[in-house]
């Protein structure tokens, strides 16, 4: 395992190494992040106001400072985008218009080199890296930590289980205590259902909203991870990080052999028969 943990490092530091990124006190950085944290305070001023004013000027100002921020941020990180594939050109002496097609050639090529195999045998590699991860973690033993002490996606079942009970055990109490004249008046008005369709909205919203925090948290922690890579970082999460890229670059130049067709030839005496 450390074997190809060594290996991932090098073909990362190759192919995503800082140094085919500007310098840390070039203006592009500053660029890029002055433009993000305004881009960053803009959508939590354009939420504030649309949270608390849904219709007015200002609303509709808010929304459009926060488009104009991020057409900005977003030119910040193509002039970036552009400085590196400069830089991979120069180093990998990248011709034609199909640059990428080029680049996974060197890639390709690299990891020939590396592991002295063909590209019809990247596949067996890795899925020999997945089984050695896979084992690896099976006798690791059970992980802990306070988000696993919280909430796990295994233990969705089971807490849906436990709220259906628990209204289930509340509405069994709530309900002989009430009138029956007077719950029928109450399921029959509209005021009862708005406050219902109000809490399934914001239900809805809070669902929708975690699901993408946590996108956004394991992107930046992605790409977090990479950066303290480049700079040398070698914790476990990074190292993994370097296995998963030079696991799926393995998977992306994979080349298998086609079988070669033999001609049919008919049988001699089949042959002697037709003559």
């Amino acid at each position: 395992m450390n074997h190809y943990t060594v290996l991932s490092l090098q073909f990362f530091n190759k192919f995503e190494g800082k140094d085919l990124y500007p310098d840390i006190g070039s203006p592009m950085w500053w660029k890029w992040l002055i433009t993000g944290v305004l881009f960053a305070v803009s959508v939590v001023v354009a939420f504030l106001t649309l949270f608390k004013q849904l219709s007015g000027p200002l609303a509709g100002l808010s929304v459009v400072v926060m488009g104009v921020f991020e057409i900005i941020f977003l030119k910040a990180n193509e002039a970036i985008d552009l400085y590196k594939y400069k830089q991979e050109n120069q180093r990998f002496r990248l011709r034609g218009k199909n640059v990428l097609a080029g680049l996974h050639a060197a890639q390709s090529k690299e990891l020939q080199q590396m592991l002295s195999i063909p590209p019809s045998e990247f596949l067996c590699v890795a899925q020999e890296i997945s089984d050695l991860q896979r084992q690896k973690n099976e006798s690791a033993g059970p992980q802990t930590g306070w988000l696993r002490s919280i909430y796990t996606s295994t233990a969705k079942e089971r807490l849906m289980a436990i709220i259906l009970g628990a209204l289930a055990v509340i509405a069994s109490l709530v309900i002989p205590t009430v009138d029956k004249e007077t719950f029928i008046e109450l399921s029959m008005s509209l005021a009862f259902w708005g406050d219902i369709a109000y809490l399934c909205l914001w239900a809805c919203f809070f669902h929708f909203g975690l699901y993408s925090l946590k996108a956004v948290w394991l992107m930046l922690r992605g790409k977090a991870l990479k950066w303290f890579l480049r700079f040398g970082w070698s914790q476990a999460s990074a190292k993994k990080v370097a296995l998963n890229y030079f696991v799926n670059a393995l998977v992306q130049h994979h080349c298998p052999t086609t079988p070669q067709r033999k001609r049919y030839r008919p049988y001699p005496n089949c042959v002697d028969n037709l003559s």
